[in-house]
């Protein structure tokens, strides 16, 4: 079973091997590990390699290669990249990020990050104070950020970089120390107490400064420093030399791990309220009596269990034991932390050492008495056509259910493929005894595990001449903690678009992803598509009639970020070709405004009619500061951007208006404009003057002129009337004050001069009578004015007797409309039902009297009337 146990047998490890190193693959096997600085990609990934520039490492053709580069290597030794470090100051830190960019920072404040797949690397700096006196002495890498001190005379200074992409250091607060420290241990947001970055910094006297960015320290293990009841009981821990995090973001579940100088190990909860272990002399080899420490390997946790490695010698320290380990043939072993385990490099193979769950165990362990042991030997009876394959579990089915789940979990966990294959099989032959109806199992599970173990074996996949496989060292549990945008990101990363597409139908992934992996696909081929210099264009046509064809059926597809891909690499027409394609106005708009093609922009404002789109063009536009005369131009091609052109002028350019006005406008525009300013002016006499001398002046339209000439009457009117202190108010306002106050040869006057029309004027005239209750006055202008033709519409008549609740009246006017429904409807609001009825009578309206007589305010006797006259209309 090849099993790591301890003596009682209370856990049990296992090294489950993912690939061998082969004969293909010998140079690999050659390096010096020991003298390597290394990291590994998370999550089961690639492995970077250089020389440790304090080390000094024998010749030979591998060594050579991890001298002068870092090197790159896939999980089963393959090269992947060499990426020269020859004019590259002295590297002080190494590791992965989560966007899986390896992370190389120098001495000097320098640092490169490198694309694991393409071997593309930009160089960038974090601060010129570091290329001075101030080196950055060790750095390391977490999460998307970076945590390293740097030394100034006799001080060492921490500092915190949040983003590696947009680098801005912020130093630690109380982190600057006069001795250096032996270790230090950067603490992601996830597993940190405070949920902010934290950082413990070992110090020889005061044993550990927790540093919380963006807050005061906190001393632990050291009583004399104590700021806190709590922190004074702890005990003092002095000379820490390793410290070590379990990677559970279960705060209750984590742990924390101190190797000191004297050979002990502490291992505290989280927080520091209980010690959970504490062992003396934990390795032989950890410490020399005449030459003094020597520093482990490295500290990390398996399970609840701490694992310490001391050259190719693994201690694994539980509770209750110590177990001893060495791994034999390789230069040196290579551990990393992964959330289930260890996995470790070494010269031959890369595995991971893992706890073995009681699951696992049962089925395996020679007489387990557990079900799924005896469901697992009854599939293997099965199997060879024995009889006895019908045994207690398949006949009694008591524990059935929980045994195919455990084969299943156990499959899960397994690494060797022809083992999972058993399990799974074993599982599946358990699962068709189970009666879907009858049991509680979900049988959604065998296929749900089956489908992530074949994803996983393609991620596995060490590929052949034809195919690259990733040949990534993950578990079952790692890809568990992935999202589904982590899959597909690294699938993206080393450009396995197929299988990413795959991943995403077979998964039932979110089509947003699936549309992601497409445009990712696309830009790849853009990116890789060579191009001869004479025939440019017809080559970046079929390129992006290929993309086209390749992604037509996808409706979520934005042809634009493509086209944005291409105007990184200088192909502007293969962005133009595509953006045909892209179906948002404003996403296009933005591609071609960052190409700086406005002439394409403004037509594709324009034809999407939309203002907001249409002023984005404008503005940047004036913002680019291009030629003005030329911009002015083009804009003024259509009324729509010309309205727009002109207001953005108004507001923002006022100093250009008068040109443009001159130039751009016709004079029946710029006498608009006039009137439309001489709308804010509240001064009656500068108000006329703007109309009188552009407005009347640049009108060239007859219509408009005279309704210019009458404003400038009116106004001048106002003027003489009131004087300076007039305020302006409509001409039928005017007029119903000077009707109200009497003044009809003064209202005659102004009608005569403003060529008021009759029908106007004289309603205005009725109105009044009829606000002031001069109803005779009233009935004698009606008489006058409506004799042969109505001057004064029937129906205002009726509305303001009505109004003015005088309805003997307003039934007379009534009778004087021509439309019958009307006369009904003013009857009924006036609740004159019998006189509407005898009007819908007298039209034969039969709808109208059923009407009436369904309303409940009719009386007894008037819908008895009515009912009357519908018998009568119904009988002829």
């Amino acid at each position: 079973m090849n099993w790591i146990s301890a003596p009682n047998q209370d856990i049990n490890f296992k090294l489950f091997e993912f690939f061998k190193i082969r004969g293909a693959n010998k140079n690999f096997s050659s390096l010096e590990l020991k003298h390597m600085m290394y990291a590994h990609a998370k999550f089961g990934g690639p492995i970077a390699l250089t020389s440790n520039p304090d080390a000094f490492i024998m010749g030979g053709e591998a060594n050579t290669d991890v001298i002068k580069n870092i090197c790159i290597f896939k999980n089963n030794g393959t090269l992947l990249h060499k990426i020269s470090k020859e004019k590259m100051p002295k590297i002080v830190g190494m590791d992965f990020i989560d966007e899986e960019f390896l992370v190389v920072i120098t001495q000097t404040g320098s640092y490169t990050l490198i694309d694991p797949h393409k071997g593309i690397s930009k160089e960038k700096q974090l601060d010129v104070r570091f290329m001075g006196p101030e080196p950055i002495i060790q750095a390391k890498i977490f999460d998307n950020s970076l945590i390293f001190f740097s030394q100034l005379q006799k001080s060492f200074k921490f500092y915190f970089v949040r983003n590696i992409f947009d680098p801005k250091c912020e130093q630690l607060i109380h982190s600057e120390i006069k001795s250096a420290p032996s270790f230090f241990y950067p603490i992601s947001p996830k597993f940190s107490l405070s949920g902010k970055p934290e950082c413990f910094i070992t110090n020889i006297n005061a044993g550990i400064h927790r540093c919380i960015v963006g807050q005061e320290e906190m001393i632990l293990f050291n009583p004399a420093h104590a700021n806190t009841a709590f922190l004074s009981n702890l005990p003092t821990i002095r000379d820490i030399k390793v410290i070590a995090i379990s990677p559970s973001t279960d705060l209750d579940d984590q742990r924390i791990a101190f190797i000191n100088r004297e050979n002990t190990l502490f291992v505290y909860s989280s927080d520091f309220s209980r010690i959970i272990m504490s062992k003396e002399a934990v390795s032989k080899d950890l410490r020399d009596p005449d030459r003094g420490w020597k520093r482990p390997v490295k500290l990390m946790f398996c399970g609840d269990a701490v694992v310490l490695f001391v050259g190719r010698i693994m201690h694994i320290i539980t509770a209750n034991a110590i177990i001893e380990r060495e791994i034999r043939n390789t230069k040196a072993l290579l551990p990393s932390q992964e959330i289930d385990g260890v996995r470790i490099t070494s010269s031959y193979r890369s595995e991971i050492l893992r706890v073995l769950p009681q699951y696992y165990i049962n089925i395996y362990k020679i007489n387990s008495s557990a079900k799924a042991k005896d469901l697992y030997e009854a599939y293997e009876d099965y199997e060879k056509r024995q009889a006895s394959y019908e045994n207690s579990i398949l006949i009694e089915k008591k524990g059935l259910e929980q045994a195919v789940e455990d084969l299943i979990s156990a499959a899960c966990f397994e690494l060797n493929s022809e083992e999972q294959i058993k399990l799974l099989k074993a599982a599946h032959f358990g699962k068709t005894f189970l009666n879907p109806n009858q049991s509680t199992f979900d049988h959604d599970k065998f296929s749900n595990a089956c489908k992530i173990l074949r994803t996983l074996s393609s991620f596995r996949d060490e590929g052949d001449e034809e195919f690259e496989g990733l040949a990534r060292a993950i578990t079952y549990e790692q890809f568990a903690e992935l999202s589904e945008a982590q899959v597909i990101r690294i699938l993206i990363r080393y450009q396995l678009h197929y299988l990413a597409d795959e991943v995403c139908k077979y998964l039932s992934y979110s089509p947003k992803l699936a549309s992601h992996v497409y445009v990712n696909w696309a830009c790849a081929k853009i990116e890789s598509a060579k191009e001869t210099d004479e025939n440019q264009i017809p080559q970046q046509e079929a390129l992006a009639l290929a993309i086209y064809e390749k992604l037509k059926d996808e409706t979520s597809i934005s042809f634009a970020e493509i086209a944005r891909k291409a105007v990184e690499f200088g192909k502007n027409f293969l962005a133009r070709k595509l953006l045909e394609k892209e179906k948002s106005f404003a996403k296009k708009l933005q591609v071609l405004l960052e190409m700086k093609d406005y002439l394409n922009a403004f037509k594709e404002a324009i034809a999407s009619r939309d203002p907001n789109l249409i002023e984005m063009v404008i503005c940047r536009m004036q913002r680019d500061n291009l030629n003005e005369y030329d911009v002015w131009n083009l804009l003024c091609k259509t009324p729509l951007s010309k309205k727009l052109l002109f207001e953005y002028i108004t507001n923002f350019k006022p100093e250009a208006l008068g040109h443009f006005m001159e130039t751009k406008l016709t004079k029946d525009e710029r006498a608009f404009h006039a009137i439309r300013h001489a709308q804010t002016v509240n001064e009656i006499e500068q108000k006329s003057k703007i109309v009188q001398d552009f407005a009347f002046i640049n009108f060239e339209d007859k219509f408009c002129k005279d309704i210019a000439r009458e404003e400038v009457t009116f106004l001048a009117h106002l003027l003489r009337e009131k004087g300076l202190e007039a305020q302006e108010v409509s001409i039928n306002k005017l007029l119903e004050e000077l009707f109200k106050e009497g003044k009809f040869d003064k209202a005659d006057k102004l009608r005569k001069e403003l060529k008021i029309s009759d029908r106007n004027y004289y309603t205005i005239k009725a109105r009044v009578f009829a606000m002031e209750k001069q109803w005779e006055d009233l009935e004698d202008l009606v008489n006058d004015k409506n004799r042969k033709y109505p001057n004064i519409p029937w129906l205002s008549l009726v509305d303001m007797c009505v109004d003015a609740e005088e309805f003997d009246l307003a039934e007379k006017y009534i009778f004087k409309l021509s439309d019958i429904d009307d006369q009904i409807a003013f009857l009924k609001m006036m609740n004159k039902f019998t006189t509407a009825a005898e009007v819908a009578f007298k039209n034969k309206r039969v709808d109208a009297l059923e009407l009436l007589e369904s309303l409940p305010t009719v009386d007894h006797d008037t819908r008895d009337y009515i009912d009357n006259m519908l018998r009568k209309l119904k009988a002829r």
